[in-house]
């Protein structure tokens, strides 16, 4: 169980929840963006930020810091720029081509789509609780102009965004290959939680007033962005993000009704051959169609 998520997810136990909650949250004026993940029990980490906390990179807290995964976003981009010559390519494009192929990027892939989001959660891994994530991106788009489109990303000029660590960006870039538009795709783009005086109180464990605040070390573990929960259906400001697990039981349900509903399948949602090798390579043989 993902204890940092815990006190304030909801719970999907059927496909008439998800439909009742997510026309609940609809109704409410935010633009959001949806990640879902097929293991309620992971943490929200971008693929860069993994590895941090891989064995062989010394995982203690003091480590998960935005300085040492700038300095591992600078040897990923400098192999890109000196050794394959992507020299002249826009630092978030490179970012963008480098996700879509499965390099590991500070970028974390979510959908303006609700019902994607939700059958991301559902995908697999049938014997687990899935979560569903809805980040509130609000007045928080990525425009693809001046400082946004340079050949270094504009966040390593630490003067220029004093909330980059404490704030989401939300960024949606051009149909740069086929997932996108099927995946209806956005990356959320921040930094490494920091927390200055008094921010702690803004990463409550819970809806309990009188509750405790989760501690800079315990945000960073499970979470490589500013991650404040909050209630979907309340109007605190404070809250950026909203969260529900999808129960084990009703994944298979789930799929189903939005395989009937809109046809989402694993080769509308990953429709290039990468999709078609994965889906073979991951998926049994009776899973096959003839």
């Amino acid at each position: 169980m993902n204890q940092f998520f815990e006190g304030w997810e909801a719970r999907i136990e059927s496909w008439d929840d998800a439909i009742l909650i997510l026309n609940k949250v609809e109704e409410r004026p935010r633009e959001l963006a949806w990640r879902g993940v097929a293991n309620s029990d992971h943490a929200l980490y971008s693929s860069l930020y993994r590895k941090l906390v891989e064995p062989d990179s010394s995982p203690v807290e003091s480590s998960l810091s935005e300085e040492r995964l700038v300095t591992l976003e600078r040897s990923v981009l400098a192999q890109a720029r000196n050794e394959w010559r992507f020299s002249n390519t826009p630092a978030l494009m490179l970012l963008a081509e480098l996700q879509h192929y499965g390099a590991p990027t500070r970028l974390i892939d979510v959908t303006k789509n609700a019902f994607v989001g939700l059958w991301f959660a559902v995908e697999k891994h049938d014997e687990t609780d899935g979560r569903l994530l809805a980040f509130d991106v609000s007045d928080r788009r990525i425009k693809f102009e001046s400082e946004w489109e340079g050949i270094d990303p504009p966040w390593w000029d630490t003067n220029r965004f004093a909330d980059w660590c404490h704030e989401l960006r939300y960024w949606v870039p051009p149909v740069l290959n086929e997932r996108i538009s099927a995946q209806f795709s956005g990356f959320i783009v921040a930094g490494v939680p920091k927390l200055g005086a008094g921010h702690n109180t803004r990463y409550r464990k819970s809806s309990d007033v009188q509750g405790e605040h989760w501690k800079a070390d315990e945000i960073r573990s499970a979470t490589s962005v500013s991650t404040r929960l909050g209630r979907y259906d309340t109007s605190k400001n404070a809250a950026n993000t909203f969260t529900w697990t999808v129960a084990a039981s009703a994944k298979h349900d789930i799929r189903s009704r939005l395989a009937k509903v809109f046809g989402f399948s694993p080769s509308s949602i990953y429709p290039d051959m990468y999709g078609l090798a994965e889906f073979l390579r991951d998926r049994p043989s009776s899973e096959w169609r003839v």
